[in-house]
């Protein structure tokens, strides 16, 4: 039949049969795949759904955070075909479902739903259970669908074979292409190329099913981004950390980390999700340290303690790394481990409790005491130096303040301001406080130092103490009197200048006194200088005690002592004091045993009578003190002006003395000396007599003991020698030589200058035999000798000299000295002698020293012998020699050989 019908129609025909055939078969067995597709593509649907959901679940147990599971859910509840779905933690709570109303409530699985496409699926983390995924899936959808394939199949069927003669060829490329484009679309999808897409246009199924796939792997990819996304935000914050960070299971197996704690044991693969916590130890971390077996073991069962407790520890690898873990436990019993590289922090804490340790050391080492503080004040640091200077400890000084410290006689100098502001390296001094209550003066130095943009001080301070202390005791021995610890010269002036311009302001009286001991040489000598020292410390504390506090008791040197009394109203009151103090010796003084009285003379001038100024102040207490001597001692005197004309008369006195040496005023009389009993002349005494030109004859006690304190003794004694070298050399023309000649010899020749030589020279110009030489000494000299001058005495006695004690009974009569020193003639004073006859106990003493000189071996010689009662007084007494105005009166060298003669 084909046969007969043009190739044209018979290719229609055999394409039209062929492509009825075809189509049939293709429609029969496209449907057939088709639906298989669908079914398969649904089921794996179906499986990447559930998929989705227990990862979504997975990360929704593993956060807590049920937010996004909601909302896909939410978004999935109208295109996906599923009738229920919950989320169930390990408790079988419901945390998420398609209800909302279930949510927290128990989950109770149906049983009998299992059949209709019920799905329980266990949620876990590794081999850790996190909970249950319950999804009830409908498959009438796909029923319908496949209904609606078949329907719509039918119907292309037919209009197929009315069309396959006029578009079999068209239809069969096209089918062919579209088909050929979603195969490949499959292919891509099953080789898991989620970005590839079935562009296949038109209604029909095999558009819809691309576009179905479309959608699905659209929502699929759109599912996979948010769990990205989800799995993002809980590692990536993790990658950014400079530590290390892992999450361990409850079964210590490794769930989480970070590429920085992967690092940290280098051979950690990314993948090692399950790895156990002792296996990282084993495995991974123990080829790190530098352990041996045994040292390994226990560090291994120290660090699992470490974790079980949770807390901080650090180990240190072989390659010099240290690391420190802060491990925390979970509510689920996983662990939380910060892995932190410390190495660099541990050398530089290393490095910093090396130069804290050497800085400790070094300011230990520093005797100076050191402390720092901040701006406010407040001291953070202590060396032991300073703690020993507050006798505290360091802690107790960090915290306080530096005024607290610190006491200044200017309270702003103390002061935090004024401190800093001083920082410069300039020393103050100030009181330190301690915690005792105790202060001490110190001296501070502080300097700033800039710590981190901010001020830091640094202070120094010096304990004064000791300084202080010896400064006094420079200051004190500098103005005071060391034997008596009175104030001495120095500080006398000082304060008397001060108590002058004060007395000046307030309009006072002001007395100064000069005190001088009476014959304190003769105390001294005779009991020695210990004694003698012993009895000015106990003048000193009379004299202190005997005036009031504001006045001044000084010591000016030797016996001698000057006062300041101030605040008087009238001269009289200047009285009272001097009176008190006079009193005050009345007292016998306790030396070592002995009891020792004294007196003393007392010379007053006053501010602003007598002068307006300190030396003439001085000068004019001394003059007063000089004029209570002369009155007898033991009393005092103010000053009055007219002791200016006594003065002026003494310094006259002098200026006329030094002259009369040179001018030939001065000359030698002789007084004889008479045996007692037969009036044989047996010597004479040599006086010295001055005629001034104006004055006439002046007294020997006048110019005598002038010459003396003028220093012109020394000249009167070469000058009495001479003369007398002079007068022998003419006796001996007139062959004449006395047995005896006697001269005056004064204290101050025999302490200065070479008396004995002097004497030597005498013997040999004058030709005159040493025996026939006397040498007359006062009691004074004898008790003011010191060694030389008792050198010097008894040097004269080898000599051959005779030495006579003249004026006995008129000083201290020492007994002492006349064992002590070779005297063999003692002369009574006159003052014994004129009154013999009217008074008996004058003539008991004459008599009383004529015995004793007996007894001692000495001759005696009567001195002022005037009248024959007198004259027979002596010779009852025994006495040997006597001189006076009965026999002569002192005669010129001329007259003496005459005397003699006539005498005879």
């Amino acid at each position: 039949m084909l046969r007969g019908l043009s190739l044209r129609w018979r290719i229609a025909l055999a394409l039209f049969a062929l492509q009825l055939a075809l189509c049939a078969a293709i429609l029969f067995f496209t449907l057939r795949q088709h639906l298989a597709s669908q079914v398969e593509l649904w089921e794996r649907s179906d499986r990447y759904f559930v998929t989705l959901l227990s990862d979504l679940g997975r990360v929704a147990l593993l956060t807590t955070d049920y937010t996004e599971l909601q909302a896909f859910v939410a978004e999935t509840t109208s295109s996906r075909k599923f009738t229920d779905m919950v989320l169930v933690d390990l408790a079988g709570r419901i945390v998420a479902s398609k209800n909302l109303n279930r949510i927290g409530s128990t989950f109770e699985p149906d049983t009998s739903k299992l059949a209709k496409g019920q799905r329980i699926v266990d949620i876990s983390a590794g081999s850790h259970k996190l909970g249950t995924l319950a999804l009830t899936l409908s498959d009438d959808a796909l029923h319908a669908s496949f209904r609606d394939a078949y329907r719509r199949g039918a119907m292309i069927a037919a209009g197929g074979i009315i069309l396959i003669a006029l578009s079999a060829y068209w239809f069969g490329h096209l089918l062919s292409h579209r088909l050929e484009r979603l195969a490949e679309t499959a292919d891509r999808i099953s080789l898991g190329d989620n970005e590839a897409r079935a562009t296949i246009e038109g209604q029909d199924e095999i558009a819809r099913v691309g576009r179905a796939v479309n959608t699905m792997l659209d929502r699929l990819t759109d599912n996979l981004s948010a769990l990205r996304l989800a799995h993002d935000r809980l590692t990536l914050p993790t990658e950014a950390m400079n530590e290390g960070f892992a999450i361990w299971d409850a079964n210590d197996r490794l769930v989480l980390s970070n590429s920085r704690f992967r690092r940290f044991f280098r051979d950690v693969s990314p993948a090692a999700t399950a790895l156990r916590f002792t296996e990282l130890l084993d495995r991974h971390i123990r080829p790190l340290l530098a352990l041996d077996d045994e040292a390994y073991a226990a560090w291994r069962e120290a660090r699992l303690a470490c974790r079980r407790k949770g807390g901080v520890c650090q180990f240190h690898f072989l390659d010099g790394r240290c690391i420190e873990i802060s491990e925390s436990r979970m509510e689920d019993g996983g662990t939380v481990g910060i892995y932190t590289d410390i190495t660099d922090a541990v050398a530089r804490k290393a490095a910093l409790n090396h130069s804290e340790a050497r800085l400790r050391t070094i300011m230990g080492s520093v005797t100076e005491a050191i402390v720092t503080f901040d701006e406010r004040g407040l001291i953070d640091s202590a060396n032991p130096a300073a703690e020993r200077l507050f006798q505290t400890t360091g802690l107790m000084l960090c915290g306080r303040t530096m005024a607290e410290l610190l006491t200044c006689d200017d309270e702003e100098t103390c002061q935090m301001p004024r401190l800093l502001t001083g920082a410069n390296g300039q020393s103050i001094e100030a009181t330190g406080n301690r915690p005792d209550g105790s202060r001490f003066p110190l001296e501070l130095t502080i300097n700033r130092a800039s710590l981190e943009g901010k001020g830091y001080y640094i202070a120094a301070l010096r304990d004064l103490t000791r300084q202080k202390e010896a400064q006094a005791v420079i200051l004190h021995q500098a103005t005071h009197d060391p034997l008596t610890g009175l104030p001495n010269r120095t500080l006398f002036n000082e304060r008397l200048g001060e108590i002058l311009k004060h007395a000046q302001r307030c309009g006072e009286l002001v007395a100064v006194g000069f005190l001088d001991l009476d014959r304190f040489k003769a105390i001294n000598d005779s009991l020695g200088h210990a004694m003698g020292d012993a009895l000015l410390v106990q003048l000193g504390e009379r004299l202190r005690q005997s005036v009031r506090d504001e006045d001044t008791v000084a010591r000016m040197g030797g016996d001698e002592f000057i006062m300041i009394l101030r605040g008087l109203r009238k001269p009289h009151d200047a009285t009272i004091p001097a009176r008190k103090i006079l009193a005050s010796l009345q007292t016998p003084m306790s030396l070592d045993g002995h009891e020792l009285r004294v007196t003393a003379s007392l010379g007053i001038s006053l501010y602003p009578i007598d002068a307006e100024n300190r030396d003439t102040l001085l000068r004019h207490a001394d003059m007063a003190l000089y004029w209570a001597k002369s009155q007898g001692r033991n009393t005092f005197r103010l000053y009055d002006a007219a002791l200016h004309s006594d003065t002026a008369e003494r310094v006259r006195l002098e200026s006329d003395l030094r002259r009369a040496v040179d001018d030939a005023e001065l000359g030698l009389v002789y007084q004889p000396q008479v045996e007692v009993g037969s009036g044989r002349v047996v010597g004479f005494e040599a006086l010295m007599r001055w005629t001034h030109p104006e004055r006439g004859q002046v007294p020997p006690d006048q110019f005598i003991g002038l010459a003396e304190d003028c220093g012109m003794i020394g000249q009167l004694g070469t000058f009495l020698l001479d003369r007398t070298t002079t007068d022998l050399r003419g006796w001996q023309h007139r062959d004449f030589v006395p047995d005896r000649l006697a001269i005056n010899i004064s204290p101050l020749q025999i302490r200065r200058g070479d008396l004995v030589g002097q004497i030597r020279r005498f013997l040999d110009t004058s030709r005159l035999q040493p025996e026939q030489l006397e040498l007359e000494l006062t009691e004074t000299a004898l008790l003011e000798a010191d060694r030389r001058s008792q050198r010097t005495i008894h040097a004269l006695h080898r000599l051959g000299v005779s030495l006579a004690l003249d004026d006995f009974g008129t000083g201290f009569s020492s007994l002492s000295n006349l064992q002590r020193f070779p005297v063999q003639r003692v002369k009574i004073d006159r003052s014994f002698i004129r009154n013999m006859p009217n008074r008996s106990r004058d003539a008991t003493l004459a008599k009383a020293i004529i015995g004793l000189a007996h007894g001692l071996g000495m001759r005696v010689v009567a001195e002022g012998v005037e009248s024959t009662e007198q004259l027979d007084m002596l010779h009852e007494f025994g006495c040997d020699e006597w001189q006076g105005f009965l026999k002569s009166r002192p005669i010129p060298a001329t007259a003496v050989p005459d005397l003699c003669l006539t005498a005879a």
